[in-house]
């Protein structure tokens, strides 16, 4: 089973932080982290010795509360087998615009490898968000996750045209229910993913204990094996005989015996 947590996080903070690192999760996906390119860097490299990790720094915006807007970050737990996104794409991260942005990596399973997503669209920009998902995954035809705050309803998604074109399937956590608190609550944090995966998914549940706001939490749970990291294992030597040793003894070797008998 492959399990993976999602959050748009308003700002990571360290208890923010804790959750996704404790969750227990084989994979942790989050947006809106507001980490700036430095930041963003020596973050991963902090994660590094437990996760393999993809980001997305978030842009500097004069605008902005926090002084900075967006960025992503996606974690796969060391042991297991993932990769950055081969192909057409030149990144592992683009804004698809000044406010929308994708972060990917590959994550290898039993069966195919399958392409993690998570997105931000600011309203009006998923056309634009899908359309990068499209050119990496050939139209969908690799299988693929998307996890995201759309910022419009699953029914709006679904109906859209660039979903089905990819003959995408949009999925809501506990059918709808609302994953932003904002203005009577609204359910903006979903998933889309490529025809191939959907019979796999077990779950899709709000994690409603989270620290940060006013987002809840997305876990996924699919049936689906992912590879474990090869690790080579030392081949120690045979024991021979000495009488094995003697009859493969070269010259070299012998003027080294010799000397070492005298």
């Amino acid at each position: 089973m492959l399990d993976i947590v999602y959050g748009n996080v308003t700002s990571l903070s360290d208890k923010a932080e804790h959750y996704f690192l404790n969750s227990q999760a084989d994979v942790f996906a989050m947006c809106e982290t507001h980490l700036t390119k430095e930041d963003a860097v020596a973050k991963a490299k902090e994660f590094g010795q437990k996760w393999q990790c993809t980001v997305a720094p978030a842009q500097h915006s004069k605008f902005s509360l926090f002084g900075s807007y967006g960025g992503a970050m996606i974690g796969v737990k060391r042991h297991l087998n993932s990769a950055k996104v081969a192909g057409d794409a030149k990144d592992d991260t683009v804004y698809v615009s000044p406010n929308s942005y994708v972060a990917a990596r590959t994550i290898h399973m039993e069966r195919r490898d399958t392409l993690l997503f998570v997105c931000y669209c600011k309203n009006g920009d998923l056309g634009l968000c899908m359309e990068y998902i499209a050119k990496v995954t050939n139209n969908g035809k690799l299988p693929y996750i998307a996890m995201g705050d759309f910022n419009q309803s699953a029914k709006a998604t679904k109906d859209s045209m660039w979903v089905k074109n990819m003959d995408a399937k949009v999925l809501a956590a506990e059918d709808g229910a609302v994953t932003c608190f904002l203005k009577g609550g609204t359910c903006i944090d979903y998933v889309v993913c490529s025809p191939y995966i959907a019979p796999y998914i077990l779950s899709l549940e709000r994690e409603l204990e989270v620290s940060w706001a006013p987002h809840c939490g997305l876990r996924l749970r699919l049936a689906m094996q992912p590879k474990a990291v090869l690790v080579k294992s030392l081949r120690y030597p045979k024991a021979v005989s000495y009488t094995h040793l003697r009859a493969h003894e070269t010259d070299s070797y012998l003027v080294c015996r010799r000397l070492l008998e005298k």
